[in-house]
């Protein structure tokens, strides 16, 4: 006789955006959600240290390009490597179907690079 196992309960996960360069824009979908999840927490790494020109960009996090509904529009800020920045969720609990999207106002030439990540529990189907 074998034994099946089966998930019960909630599975935390953690999402990691691409390497962020503080000079770039960018528009990236991080996730399409399959079944519906619960947002934990959400931090930008720093991999390279950012100046106090950075605030020239954002950071935000929605369901569409246009809407930061989970994130709002947060200046990015001038920190070392190593610093983690924590960010206001506005938005906890998505349904399945739903994209998460990154947008992610650059200003030339200021340098720095950081990483989003977000921690989620992945809910079951009902």
């Amino acid at each position: 006789m074998s034994e099946t196992y089966t998930q019960r309960g909630p599975v935390r996960q953690v999402m990691r955006s691409r390497l962020i360069e503080a000079a770039t824009p960018l528009v990236d979908v991080l996730l399409y959600t399959t079944l519906p999840v619960r947002l934990q927490a959400a931090r930008l790494v720093y991999v390279e240290p950012t100046n106090d020109h950075a605030a020239k960009t954002s950071i935000a996090l929605g369901t569409s390009v246009d809407t930061a509904n989970i994130i709002a529009a947060t200046p990015v800020g001038t920190k070392g490597t190593g610093a983690i920045t924590v960010l206001a969720l506005q938005m906890t609990t998505l349904p399945a179907e739903t994209p998460i999207i990154l947008v992610h106002t650059g200003a030339a030439k200021l340098p720095g690079r950081y990483y989003l990540e977000v921690e989620y529990l992945q809910l079951g189907p009902g």
